[in-house]
């Protein structure tokens, strides 16, 4: 008798191998499945994420060169304001002035200066050092 019970306990050991074994991969294909289509709607986020991430980028570099492109037109319009301000000035320097620049930026002295220009010394001197100070209308 206790043989047919080993043999019992064998069989039944046997189909519950074979049922587990035929219900396992089901449950193995489920399960790769359901990763499949996880990985699968993570990546379809993450494309979506990252198309919408690049475009935000494209607007904000579109901005950043739209913003410089604006400062840069409003310093040309500054210095082609001072260009036209220093030409006017420029057109209001006494000659005498403009000569004595051009001859101490020659290198001559404030005597052969003087001399040439029919001009005193301190007049010299002081044309010099308010050319030098910035006062071009002289």
């Amino acid at each position: 008798m206790g043989e047919i019970w080993v043999e019992i306990l064998l069989f039944l050991f046997g189909v519950g191998i074979v049922v587990l074994a035929f219900f396992k991969p089901k449950d193995q294909q489920l399960m790769e499945e359901k990763i499949e289509k996880i990985i699968e709607d993570f990546t379809f986020q993450f494309s979506l994420e990252n198309d919408e991430f690049i475009q935000k980028i494209k607007e904000s570099q579109q901005q950043f060169f739209t913003n410089v492109e604006q400062k840069v037109n409003l310093i040309e319009e500054r210095l082609n304001k001072l260009e036209k301000s220093q030409k006017t000035l420029s057109q209001q320097i006494n000659p005498k002035y403009q000569e004595v620049m051009r001859l101490y930026q020659n290198g001559e002295s404030i005597q052969q200066i003087a001399r040439k220009t029919n001009m005193g010394q301190g007049e010299v001197e002081l044309v010099i050092e308010l050319m030098k100070k910035g006062f071009s209308y002289v």
